[in-house]
């Protein structure tokens, strides 16, 4: 496989010092104190925002590198996709915007991201022209379920219950770490993706 990215890098390592900082040891009677279901809590929305970190950066790392990309066909490929994407929003066969213009419009649709669910994850890597297809649909599927409980836990009190049948929360450490454990994985084997656009 091939090297890592500084970003994942990054991403596993913050993710090892969540899991050591704030999930507690199992149970098995799943009995945890207040404070330790405040914790596993805690882990799910901080590990939520270095998955949404991850791919904007990664995003911008694509969009930086066109500035010094010396392979003629990439940087080309990367604006033609902004600009075909910009012109589909102004109902356009085309857009008179100029690099830079679509570059900005870029950096601020990064910058309103907020998640890593499909419509999230297609939102900033469509533009680029990496389509939704190169993700394996079982990870898509896994960030759309972790983004839905972290989403519950950030915008409720911290003794709410769902009322949403689709949300099924299980507070349970070993369950974070199978649940991260696996995005972390799938996302290592789409960096490389990531990776051929810098080059």
């Amino acid at each position: 496989m091939s090297r890592k990215s500084t970003e994942y890098s990054l991403l596993a390592s913050n993710i090892y010092k969540l899991q050591k900082t704030l999930l507690p040891l199992q149970k098995l009677t799943g009995a945890y104190t207040e404070e330790e279901k405040i914790r596993i809590k805690t882990f799910r929305v901080m590990a939520h925002a270095e998955l949404e970190f991850y791919f904007e950066n990664r995003c911008m790392r694509v969009i930086e590198a066109t500035k010094t990309c010396s392979n003629p066909r990439t940087r080309p490929k990367i604006l033609a996709s902004l600009k075909c994407y910009a012109a589909k929003k102004e109902g356009r066969y085309n857009t008179k915007k100029n690099d830079a213009d679509v570059i900005n419009e870029y950096r601020s649709k990064i910058k309103d991201n907020h998640g890593v669910k499909e419509n999230n994850i297609y939102g900033i890597c469509n533009p680029l022209g990496i389509p939704i297809e190169v993700f394996n649909p079982s990870l898509i599927a896994t960030l759309d379920s972790y983004g839905s409980i972290r989403g519950f836990f950030a915008h409720n009190a911290i003794n709410h219950t769902p009322q949403d049948p689709s949300i099924h929360v299980v507070l349970d450490p070993t369950i974070e770490k199978r649940a991260i454990a696996s995005i972390i994985y799938n996302i290592r084997l789409i960096d490389k993706i990531f990776e051929s656009y810098l080059v």
